[in-house]
């Protein structure tokens, strides 16, 4: 039942907006705000002329005991 009051909800959005509103989790959103934020960041340095390279940690020695 409930389904079917979502799926109306988003019918009637649509209508009026244009949009649907899509639920999401918490931590959807933190990625998404963290993917956005990131973005920007690139974008920004860019446009100052520098380049962001991601770096890797370096891999733990292997030391033997």
């Amino acid at each position: 039942m409930t389904e079917r009051i979502d799926a109306d909800r988003r019918q009637v959005l649509r209508g009026i907006y244009g949009v649907v509103h899509v639920k999401t989790s918490e931590d959807e959103y933190a990625a998404q705000a963290w993917h956005r934020v990131e973005r920007a960041f690139h974008r920004r340095a860019k446009e100052l002329g520098y380049e962001v390279r991601k770096v890797e940690p370096p891999a733990p020695a292997d030391v033997a005991g």
